[in-house]
């Protein structure tokens, strides 16, 4: 569910929205007033599964936040579910959650674009969807090298990092 949260709405009006509003709905504001104001009343009322978009005129998203609920790090007294054996450390931190959302965004806008990213070689390219992603695209002009920053890695069950 998208639910656009336009300039001419008043707080009881995005109130209203938000509390109808489903669990994993989009919430999109168009200007950073909005925005903030949004984001108050999510937090006030308590919603959770909820993201909040900032685009900008050309329909790009330049901000986005996920309205969660804060998860324990111990187990209920009771539960049967033991404590996770990974430490803080080695889990994914805020801001890198926020980084993994924005990728995720921008793959969603390929898809929107019809362009194919794929592993090539040892990088990422990308071409237009309707060319496929034979050997010959791939190689040929047509197909654009995507900068990774060395971020992007193929898996090599030869070489192993550890």
């Amino acid at each position: 569910m998208e639910i656009i949260i336009s300039e001419k709405l008043n707080a009881s009006e995005i109130i209203v929205l938000i509390k109808e509003a489903k669990p994993g709905s989009i919430i999109v504001c168009q200007s950073e007033r909005m925005f903030s104001l949004t984001k108050i009343v999510v937090v006030k009322l308590k919603k959770t599964e909820l993201s909040i978009h900032l685009i900008d005129d050309e329909g790009y998203v330049t901000r986005k936040v996920v309205a969660q609920r804060k998860q324990s790090s111990r187990a209920a007294p009771g539960s049967s579910v033991a404590p996770e054996e990974t430490k803080p450390k080695d889990r994914l931190s805020a801001p890198q959650m926020s980084a993994v959302r924005l990728l995720e965004d921008a793959l969603r806008r390929c898809a929107q674009q019809k362009l194919l990213l794929v592993g090539f070689s040892d990088g990422l390219v990308a071409v237009p969807e309707h060319l496929g992603s034979g050997a010959d695209i791939l190689s040929s002009t047509i197909a654009h090298e995507v900068d990774a920053h060395d971020v992007y890695r193929g898996f090599d069950p030869e070489y192993d990092d550890e």
